[in-house]
């Protein structure tokens, strides 16, 4: 079922303005404190929502109601548990949102279930044994942030990038020059003198 878009006000159950939302949150009556977090939270990525709890009202088809805020948003955000994978609502809201294209269905698991069919080949974002804290940095990295770091990462290997001195680079310390022979003096004296010897 489907958060108060930033921006609109709700009339009679239904937005004022025409404009489109992020996502439209679609979730199961069991889950309504679940879908009214995440939808807050969203809000608070500066993304906008549709929820049926703040933006569906009496006065007007259900039905109707659903199908306006399924068009106006880009993306369904479905917040999956073992009640919304059991609710045949649940499931034709999502499902006439992936019929649009393919990356329009995000799943954010509350239980750690996993979805048959078309939606068990999809990333999740898990919030299912997360502290709030938790949560809401995921729903931001998942949701706002994806795509490479704006800083190089850390080498993995023994160190962080920078600070590992690779061989060809490393500063030897006590080594002398290596283009002078050094020790075993009395030994090279009588090679050099056999060598001499030799060529007379």
């Amino acid at each position: 079922m489907g958060g108060h878009g930033l921006g609109g006000s709700a009339v009679g159950g239904r937005l004022v303005d025409d404009e489109r939302r992020d996502f439209f949150i679609s979730y199961t009556g069991d889950d309504e404190a679940w879908a009214e977090w995440i939808a807050w939270n969203v809000r608070d990525l500066g993304l906008s929502v549709i929820l049926q709890k703040w933006d569906f009202g009496p006065g007007r088809s259900f039905v109707a109601q659903m199908h306006d805020a399924l068009r106006r948003s880009d993306r369904v955000l479905a917040v999956v548990s073992e009640r919304y994978l059991a609710s045949r609502f649940g499931t034709e809201e999502w499902q006439a949102k992936w019929a649009e294209g393919a990356g329009l269905v995000v799943p954010v698991r509350i239980d750690d279930v996993s979805p048959p069919g078309l939606l068990a080949g999809v990333v999740y974002v898990d919030l299912f044994a997360k502290s709030a804290p938790e949560a809401r940095e995921l729903l931001r990295t998942r949701l706002v942030e994806l795509g490479p770091p704006t800083e190089a990462p850390a080498y993995p290997g023994d160190g962080a990038a920078g600070d590992r001195v690779f061989p060809a680079n490393r500063a030897f310390v006590n080594v002398p020059d290596r283009r002078t022979v050094t020790g075993r003096a009395a030994e090279l004296d009588a090679l050099a003198a056999a060598t001499d010897a030799a060529v007379l």
